[in-house]
């Protein structure tokens, strides 16, 4: 390069890659030995020095986020040159300018010691520090305030950039601009009293275009052919693989830019071909640069479509350099992301669920480094993360990787709840409940009982009665986990334990649904004592506890409204009667509880799961009424027991024939009833369920084997015939059972010894 250079990365539209261009072709630049300087004059929205954070360590790179950059240099001289007293007090403002002092005191090196082994010269001047001027205002506020007009007008604005300029090109070979978008001050400075060259950088849409093209003509108009203009493509597609709208909005860039911005055809032709830049896929979402995410920078095509358009700026060529693994890995590492944006973080559960776990793995972990080094976190932060777990979470279909992302925001939560446990333990909490409540059955029964513990060292600290509540809540199920393991000690501390917790309500005023909360603590207690029982064999007294708990039941509902709470537990209470040893329950008593169970309107989807059971345990009684009564229990007034019934039994052809065995029998037993139209209502809600179950299996026809269809259909007709002899229709779905039977008919008969 026989000269230096100051050249303009510019483009009408924010987007493009202008920012990423340019950082990477000074990069590539300084690596071939030139001395590089980018300044970084987007003020409204400044963010050059993000693609080389990989270069400095952290601690370095905190520092450049608050190191004096271009509108401090301009602020201070509107400042001094509006408080001149005298000629001598001009003089000295134009010494200090014209000495570099006020411009090298900017400068700040973009790659740390040691990263290389020979000595790289890139440097950085930044948009403003932190704060501007004497009076120390943010820099947001000194922008908005700052005068472009008076610079110029009145404090000779234009001599101070003259003396940048000149400063500039006697310490560097290139120096690169990275203007703002648009038509704006700042904008018109950068390409037209700047820059030798601008790189008017550009993509294939209508308004990128007009405006390239009118941006072109200004600069002509006023510099004419002193400042050198050259068209660079963004976002190109490789030739070959562009559609017939690229290829006419490409032809559309040449004419308007022929045409209106006055490059000849000849120069942009040559331009499209040596400088554009393509588009890629794989172009990570945050800021850095290509040959570090390159498999391998020398044969990657977006490393050398930089160093081409880099060789072309400075009129010589510039090669990939080969850059040592250990460099290449160190980058990497101080590259992984450490905060992200919060629409960032919403976009998440858009991506593909590897990356996005990866990437949300990475992201919470970093924040609790952030925390561990004591440094601040925003909470708004810490709360979009624990939500993007959540909604990445809801898009899985791998229960460990569910357990996995959502534990990751309970780390999270743990670590910042560690030193401020006021503000955060509450959400903690929560968070570790929604993982007890609806992803304990995935975990080890010491994991959750681990989980339940912390969560009441959590809840120790609070006096609410909700709060209370909740720790109650959860000793309870830490009882019921104890119960599953068959601990029966375990339990009986346990209930100790929720005993003396629930003294500590007494006296308080409750609301309603507290009160049925402390009516659910007393039952919960009189049913794990009957697990203890029933573990020891004692069955009556189990049986007596069981009573007890319907007994606590029902004085509270004959006083209050029904609760969901109670009602669960109720239903429970019932099932748990149905399955006592017959010697201590009879058959009578047992249907009597299915019966209860099936009414119970807790859970419609509870009774399908446990229909058979229930079905066996009433059909057992020999009690044609209470078959009756379970029945009507089962459908009720609407219709979504017969929908979940259908889509439960008709998944696999053993559970379907299952329910049409059942079914046939409680059927059998209905129609015989004196009540014709009571039996019809039941008997047309089994016809509608065993279609749908049928349906269901016939969407599944290709994976059920012939003598499971076989058998399954025989039950099927069993069960229609019943259905025929009191005049309910079950409709069969024969157009689609035909035409699949039809199907398989013909491809038998294609195989049929008379073809060969």
């Amino acid at each position: 390069m026989n000269q230096s250079k100051i050249v303009t990365f510019y483009s009408y539209k924010g987007g493009v890659g202008r920012t990423m261009s340019l950082a990477n072709v000074a990069f590539l630049a300084a690596l071939d030995s030139y001395k590089v300087l980018v300044m970084d004059w987007d003020m409204e929205a400044p963010g050059l020095a993000y693609y080389f954070r990989g270069l400095h360590d952290g601690a370095e790179a905190k520092a450049l986020k608050n190191t004096r950059g271009l509108l401090n240099i301009f602020w201070d001289w509107s400042a001094g040159a509006e408080q001149a007293q005298s000629s001598e007090d001009v003089e000295l403002l134009f010494d200090k300018a014209s000495s570099g002092d006020i411009f090298e005191e900017c400068v700040k090196p973009l790659i740390g010691p040691g990263l290389f082994e020979k000595n790289i010269k890139l440097d950085y001047i930044s948009a403003g520090g932190l704060t501007v001027g004497k009076e120390q205002l943010f820099y947001e506020d000194a922008l908005s305030k700052f005068s472009w007009s008076d610079f110029f007008d009145k404090y000779a604005g234009g001599a101070l950039l003259e003396h940048l300029k000149t400063w500039a090109k006697s310490k560097y070979d290139l120096i690169l601009i990275d203007s703002r978008t648009g038509f704006a001050d700042v904008a018109g400075i950068c390409t037209m009293q700047m820059p030798d060259e601008v790189a008017l950088c550009f993509v294939l849409n209508r308004q990128n275009i007009d405006g390239i093209a009118r941006v072109a003509s200004a600069i002509r108009e006023r510099r004419e052919e002193e400042v050198s203009l050259r068209a660079v493509p963004m976002r190109m597609r490789v030739v070959g693989t562009e559609s017939s709208e690229v290829s006419d909005a490409k032809a559309r860039a040449v004419s308007e830019l022929v045409r209106v911005g006055g490059f000849s055809n000849l120069a942009i032709q040559e331009d499209i071909k040596n400088l554009a830049i393509p588009a890629i896929d794989s172009i990570p979402s945050y800021e850095t640069l290509a040959p570090f995410v390159a498999t391998d920078p020398k044969f990657d095509q977006l490393t050398l479509n930089y160093a081409k358009l880099a060789s072309e700026l400075v009129g010589k060529s510039i090669n990939v350099p080969v850059i040592k693994a250990e460099t290449i890995d160190l980058v990497k590492r101080r590259l992984l992301p450490r905060h992200a944006t919060e629409e960032f973080l919403e976009n998440l559960a858009t991506r593909d669920s590897e990356s996005a776990v990866a990437e949300l793995q990475q992201l919470t972990q970093s924040a609790q480094e952030l925390i561990v080094n004591e440094e601040y976190l925003d909470p708004d932060y810490v709360k979009a993360l624990v939500r993007a777990c959540d909604n990445v979470a809801e898009n899985l279909d791998d229960l460990a990787e569910i357990i996995s992302i959502k534990m990751a925001a309970v780390d999270l939560l743990r670590a910042i709840a560690s030193v401020e446990p006021d503000m955060w333990n509450i959400p903690l909490e929560s968070k570790l409940s929604e993982v007890v409540d609806f992803h304990g059955y995935m975990l080890e029964h010491e994991v959750q009982l681990a989980l339940l513990e912390e969560l009441d060292i959590i809840l120790a600290g609070f006096s609410s009665i909700n709060l209370k509540l909740r720790r109650i809540e959860h000793r309870r199920k830490a009882a019921w986990i104890y119960v599953e393991m068959k601990k029966a000690e375990a339990v009986k501390r346990t209930i100790g334990e929720i005993v003396a917790l629930s003294k500590d309500l007494t006296g308080h005023k409750l609301a309603q649904d507290q009160l049925a909360e402390t009516v659910a603590i007393d039952v919960d207690v009189c049913r794990l004592k009957a697990e203890i029982e029933i573990q020891m064999g004692n069955y009556q007294a189990a049986r007596s506890d069981l009573a007890e708990s319907l007994s606590l039941i029902e004085k509270y509902t004959l006083r209050n409204n029904a609760s969901s709470v109670l009602s669960r537990i109720k239903f429970n209470i019932h099932i748990r009667f149905t399955e006592l040893p017959r010697p201590y329950l009879s058959v009578r008593e047992a249907a009597e509880h299915a019966v209860e169970a099936a009414a119970s309107g807790w859970s419609i989807q509870r009774v399908v799961l446990r229909f058979i059971t229930l079905s066996r345990v009433v059909i057992e009684s020999g009690s044609d009424a209470l078959t009756v009564k379970f029945c009507e229990a089962l459908f009720g007034g609407d219709n979504r027991a017969r929908v979940q019934l259908g889509n439960y039994y008709g998944r696999y052809p053993e559970q379907a024939v299952d329910f049409f065995k059942i079914a046939r029998e409680l059927v059998s037993v209905v129609i015989k009833h004196e009540d014709r139209s009571r039996s019809f209502v039941i008997c047309t809600a089994f016809s509608e369920a065993a279609s749908l179950v049928l349906k269901g299996l016939i969407r599944r026809r290709h994976s059920v084997k012939e003598e499971d269809w076989t058998l399954l259909m025989n039950e099927f007709d069993l069960l229609s015939t019943l259905f025929d002899r009191v005049g309910v229709h079950i409709e069969a779905h024969n157009s689609v059972l035909e035409n699949r039977l039809f199907v398989r008919g013909k491809r038998h008969d294609s195989n049929s010894p008379e073809d060969d």
